[in-house]
């Protein structure tokens, strides 16, 4: 209902064409960084529990090739390494991708500018009580949301979208010997 506010066109524009596009996004980002992170931890805890669950099953040496030519000892073999190659791949994928991480940054931020905004359409908080009317606090709202617009974007390019770095400390161009040459 931003069309029954009483601001300019240009204020409702901002509202949605800028706003409101910035939380759908965030929104269907943490949904969809949350469908990849929980996909790939259900992998990794039912195959976890179904490769214990098999290796503990003592059955007795069964010699005999069943219809495909293969004893159940050896069926049983080949599911376990199947299983354990989701389960390692389901990890390292997880892991590299950091779909978790993902997920919680784009669930905080949309979140975070979802409050904002209901804050700044109730005149609400700490930030908009004090104002009568959208009119007056909507130059207060944009500079708040486009911090919080900026703010995400500089935190998922330093944080979320680099390449795993080496966690070691790595050698950096002043790490002790001042000789950084050919560095």
């Amino acid at each position: 209902q931003i069309n029954l506010l009483e601001l300019e066109p240009l204020q409702i524009a901002y509202l949605c064409d800028r706003w409101l596009p910035e939380l759908d996004y965030l929104g269907k980002r943490a949904r969809a960084e949350q469908r990849w992170h929980q996909g790939f931890r259900w992998v990794v805890v039912l195959g976890g529990v179904a490769i214990t669950a098999l290796t503990s099953l003592n059955l007795t040496q069964n010699a005999s090739p069943g219809p495909l030519g293969f004893t159940i000892d050896e069926v049983l073999s080949g599911g376990i390494f199947v299983l354990g190659l989701l389960v390692a791949a389901g990890g390292a994928l997880e892991g590299s991708f950091g779909w978790g991480e993902r997920w919680r940054h784009f669930r905080s931020r949309s979140e975070l500018l979802r409050g904002e905004g209901w804050a700044f359409l109730e005149l609400t908080g700490s930030t908009y009580r004090n104002f009568t009317t959208h009119g007056e606090a909507f130059r207060t709202f944009v500079s708040r949301a486009e911090r919080a617009i900026q703010e995400e974007a500089t935190e998922y390019v330093s944080e979320l979208a680099r390449p795993d770095a080496d966690s070691s400390g790595g050698s950096y161009p002043c790490d002790g010997d001042g000789d950084d040459r050919g560095r």
